[in-house]
């Protein structure tokens, strides 16, 4: 996307298009001007079509990332609540209390947008490690209740 956007925006400077309209308006023939003038035209459309398209792109990628404040504060209460459970679940204190709102802190909004800034990836220093130790505690509590 990067070098789609950088060639496109190399091709058409202000300096690029008023060359091409300058060589069209020294064209002797009326016909061949109306032409390239209608090729120059076609050429930006088509374009600002591939800018907005690469715009987009960029919009969702942000857009995967990007959290929102009650996104933020529903992910704190969520999280707080399956640790918690975990800890009923499995009666051990593998986590005390101190640890466990020391993660919690991480998560406000504050602080997520801060290191999203800097180019922290919540999903993915939070989501995978949540993920593996939610499957460990099932996959645990599975092979425990067989035996």
């Amino acid at each position: 996307m990067a070098t789609e956007l950088a060639t496109l925006l190399a091709k058409n400077t202000y300096a690029a298009v008023t060359d091409k309209l300058r060589i069209i308006k020294t064209s002797l023939n009326k016909d061949e001007q109306i032409q390239e003038y209608r090729n120059l035209i076609d050429e930006l459309q088509e374009e600002k079509t591939n800018l907005g398209r690469i715009a987009n792109s960029y919009k969702q990628a942000l857009e995967r990332v990007a959290i929102s404040d009650a996104d933020i504060t529903s992910l704190h209460n969520t999280i707080k609540k399956a640790i918690k459970t975990i800890q009923d679940f499995s009666g051990s204190q593998n986590l005390d209390d101190k640890t466990v709102n020391t993660f919690l802190d991480l998560l406000n909004s504050d602080t997520l947008k801060s290191l999203q800034l800097l180019g922290y990836n919540y999903k993915e220093a939070i989501g995978k490690p949540l993920t593996k130790m939610t499957a460990a505690f099932i996959g645990n509590t599975l092979t425990t209740k067989k035996s």
